[in-house]
């Protein structure tokens, strides 16, 4: 559950107390943050099902008329124009995600996703900086996540960080 779950189930039980704990594992081999480049931002992605490819390409063509220097990896689910990468093991699957800065966290009224405070958990062990799209924030709160409501809005905030910034916020996360 999350706190918010803890909130609401509280409130109807008669001297109820509920403990959260994060429902995620942390990998059992330190993971290695120094293998980010610092010439682009990568961006994972997550899932299956995951972000529509629509939006994934809105993103990738804003930002590139901007001038920001990007590479989307999608793990779990071919995207074009997208670097795939195949379902992982849980130790390799956080050390892929180590390698990245950003994680796309997305969810919306329709198309509706399990696990996403996992996932932006698994993004925060990872040091990466989960990007929420606003139908995805609920839970535990991380140090640096940033929500946004669409791709122009996502290309925006995105743009305003450098690479090394992005490192920075997401080792934070890592600690956390």
């Amino acid at each position: 559950p999350t706190n918010r779950d803890k909130y609401l189930y509280e409130k109807d039980g008669v001297n109820a107390r509920i403990v959260v704990f994060p429902t995620i594992c942390p990998p059992e081999i330190p993971l290695n943050f120094t293998r980010k480049p610092l010439d682009k931002i990568v961006v994972n992605l997550i899932g299956t099902r995951g972000i529509p490819t629509a939006i994934v390409e809105n993103i990738s063509n804003i930002l590139a008329i901007n001038g920001v220097k990007t590479e989307f990896v999608s793990i779990g689910r071919r995207i074009p124009g997208v670097t795939y990468i195949p379902n992982l093991p849980r130790d390799e699957f956080l050390a892929k995600l180590a390698e990245g800065h950003v994680g796309l966290n997305y969810n919306s009224f329709y198309v509706i996703q399990s696990g996403i405070n996992v996932k932006r958990l698994d993004f925060a062990i990872a040091g990466n900086v989960p990007f929420n799209h606003h139908t995805s924030v609920t839970g535990l709160a991380l140090p640096n996540e940033v929500a946004f409501v669409d791709s122009y809005d996502f290309a925006g905030k995105l743009a305003q960080y450098d690479a090394a910034t992005l490192i920075e916020m997401g080792e934070e996360n890592a600690r956390y």
